[in-house]
């Protein structure tokens, strides 16, 4: 094989190394955030590259599912918004880039920022 072949080839791998991972290092699991007493975010980032985010906010329960995968250093979510739970409503599709970063066993979202939220793995 030539070294110009061999070159594109290691080209194309590198490219689609950098185009995001569905399972990306450490952060498969179930992950849980208290806001406040009655205030509790649960995400759970599964291997084959779904999820599952359900927030419950005093008696008011939201859900969203769908993938994501990591891309540069953001978890971007490609999902579906349930809405309320019990209530009556319509299905929204939504694409999600949220930061994040690694800090000693915490996920953390949006860091640095008014909209840091912290979380904890439970499983």
């Amino acid at each position: 094989m030539s070294l110009v072949r061999l070159a594109v080839l290691a080209g194309i791998g590198l490219l689609l190394g950098a185009c995001g991972s569905p399972e990306p290092p450490g952060l498969t699991g179930v992950w849980r955030c208290t806001l406040a007493a009655d205030d509790v975010i649960t995400l759970e980032l599964r291997e084959d590259g779904t999820f599952l985010r359900t927030a419950q906010l005093g008696e008011q329960r939201l859900k969203q599912w769908g993938s994501y995968r990591v891309e540069m250093e953001r978890v971007v979510y490609e999902d579906v918004l349930e809405g309320l739970e019990g209530e009556r409503g319509t299905e929204s599709y939504v694409v999600i880039k949220e930061p994040y970063e690694m800090q000693e066993g915490v996920l953390v979202l949006y860091p640095g920022s008014q909209r840091e939220r912290r979380f904890a793995r439970i499983e």
